[in-house]
């Protein structure tokens, strides 16, 4: 996931250039807020601490997350949202944190999500953490919904696509209730 350093260096450069050719492009393009995403815009520390950010100062680094990972995307991974993956969570936003938005570098998780191992309340428990611990950095967060809900690897679906509804209203809840008791 983290790629040689030659690979990461043609992120952050392709990163630059991007940004340079947006700004040149006239318009309100000067203005802009603009992502910039890690190396496969990964949530590993390790590669966000040496993540090079060009030159400006309306750039957004956009990661995804699917923290973690064990719980979150390895279908091979445990079914239960223990005190370890808080943990674990907690130290993730405690470095984003240190990494960017202490420097005043905004973040947005551009993906995140559990996927479906046929363990609704533990996955509507970690949506619930995770959203509120993402909101109590001010961090804006998209759910990935790709539209699958069976219980397997990379099944993430919430809204049933074909027949209008949500797969389960408790887990659309649940990340909902997450960022709105950090408003509280």
């Amino acid at each position: 996931m983290g790629g040689t350093s030659e690979e990461r260096e043609v992120v952050y450069e392709l990163n630059r250039e991007i940004v340079s050719a947006i700004r040149a492009s006239g318009g309100n393009n000067e203005k802009r807020f603009i992502l910039v995403p890690s190396y496969a815009a990964t949530s590993d520390i390790s590669i966000l601490k040496e993540m090079e950010l060009p030159e400006d100062s309306r750039i957004i680094v956009s990661i995804h997350a699917y923290a973690p990972y064990d719980f979150a995307m390895n279908i091979d991974g445990g079914t239960d949202f223990t005190q370890d993956d808080k943990k674990e969570l907690d130290k993730l936003f405690k470095n984003i944190d240190k990494l960017f938005l202490k420097k005043g570098i905004p973040v947005i998780i551009g993906e995140f999500g559990v996927t479906n191992k046929g363990n609704i309340e533990d996955r509507c428990e970690w949506a619930g953490y995770y959203t509120a611990l993402a909101a109590s950095y001010n961090i804006p967060c998209m759910v990935w919904d790709n539209g699958y809900n069976e219980v397997g690897a990379e099944n993430y679906g919430l809204y049933d696509r074909q027949n209008g509804v949500w797969f389960s209203q408790e887990l659309t809840d649940a990340y909902t209730r997450g960022f709105a008791q950090s408003e509280q």
